[in-house]
């Protein structure tokens, strides 16, 4: 079994890696950033994350385990990102008993808010099933406790920067995206974690 520190230095440079005893494959995970500039914000798409989920031998609960460098993360963000994963694999049908699941964040940009949450899930879903996402998808939304995908901040400026990424993002916002960015090749609205899962997990 790979060392902690093998493994983050591993995430932190996306090196993919193949199965080890109860280790699955790491997972890169597409998520869509928005960086303010002086006078106007922008975005564009980072293949920033990846998680790789650790199968226990016993029946404790979820452990969730961070890598990044100093001051990627405000110091709460941990507990969100637990209930999100907890809630989101229990709404898709997994035990999370004996599982650990490592994140790493590479790069130096500070991640903030709780968009990347239901990207994360799925990205979580993807290592379980040893699989890849599908290309050029990315999905943006909070998970809230029913499995439903919240709103989320500056979408416009997501679906516009986003490049040749189409981004999955919550329906409850489709009146928020202009109709020039409501292609299926540039956004598509989805409800539920289950939803993102069929698209993102074909």
């Amino acid at each position: 079994m790979f060392s902690l520190a093998l493994l983050s230095a591993l995430i932190v440079l996306g090196v993919q890696v193949a199965y080890a005893g109860s280790l699955s494959p790491v997972v890169t995970v597409p998520v869509v950033a928005v960086f303010n500039g002086d006078s106007v914000a922008h975005a564009e798409v980072l293949r920033a994350v990846f998680v790789q989920v650790e199968r226990r031998p016993d029946q404790e609960p979820l452990c969730v385990i961070l890598t990044h460098h100093p001051g990627m993360l405000d110091s709460n963000y941990q507990e969100p990102l637990e209930s999100a994963i907890a809630n989101g694999l229990a709404r898709l049908g997994y035990d999370t008993k004996g599982l650990t699941v490592h994140i790493g964040f590479a790069g130096r940009v500070r991640f903030t808010g709780p968009s990347l949450l239901g990207a994360i899930v799925i990205g979580t879903v993807a290592a379980l099933e040893g699989r890849l996402l599908a290309p050029n998808l990315v999905l943006t939304g909070t998970v809230q406790s029913d499995g439903s995908l919240g709103p989320i901040g500056d979408l416009e400026v997501k679906i516009a920067g986003a490049g040749a990424y189409t981004v999955l993002y919550p329906d409850s916002q489709l009146s928020n995206v202009p109709y020039h960015l409501t292609s299926a090749r540039t956004s598509l609205p989805v409800h539920t974690l289950e939803d993102a899962r069929a698209i993102m997990l074909p």
